[in-house]
């Protein structure tokens, strides 16, 4: 009985610890002050990370009223083709972060894309650019796009 209560209490920990349920994701430090570095990001065809970004402003987390929305938008290498974009909303976190959930269709085609991410606030109008991302999408024969 003490075997299957010691085997039960670690399977639950275990659980509960590595969130079997949650997406990978992956996590990107950006800082205002330095919107014009750009961050790489890299993904395989199909694949739907959850992109978590980090806000600080000269090193400080940023803080964020719930009145902001954040978009991830990415095309090919020439980015005044705005015709082919693909933009991803995000979803503002309490604690300085924001999150965007790519979808497969997101990741549908491989190669290099350039893009940024954005943080705008409609009261008063602002926005502001917070990084420069350069997306490669990798060609995966595993992928749900299966090229």
């Amino acid at each position: 009985m003490q075997k299957l209560w010691l085997i039960l209490t670690t399977f639950a920990l275990a659980s509960s610890v590595f969130g079997a349920a949650t997406d990978p994701t992956k996590t990107l430090r950006l800082e205002a002050n330095e919107s014009h570095k750009t961050v790489r990001l890299s993904t395989h065809e199909g694949d739907t990370p959850l992109v978590r970004c980090y806000l600080y402003q000269n090193g400080s987390a940023w803080t964020l009223d719930g009145t902001e929305t954040a978009t991830l938008a990415y095309s090919v290498e020439d980015w005044d083709d705005a015709t082919n974009m693909v933009s991803i909303a995000g979803t503002v976190g309490a604690n300085a972060y924001v999150d965007f959930q790519f979808t497969t269709n997101s990741t549908a085609t491989n190669g290099q894309f350039y893009g940024q991410i954005q943080i705008a606030d409609a009261s008063p109008s602002r926005s502001w650019v917070w990084s420069e991302v350069r997306l490669e999408i990798r060609k995966s024969p595993i992928g749900q796009s299966g090229a």
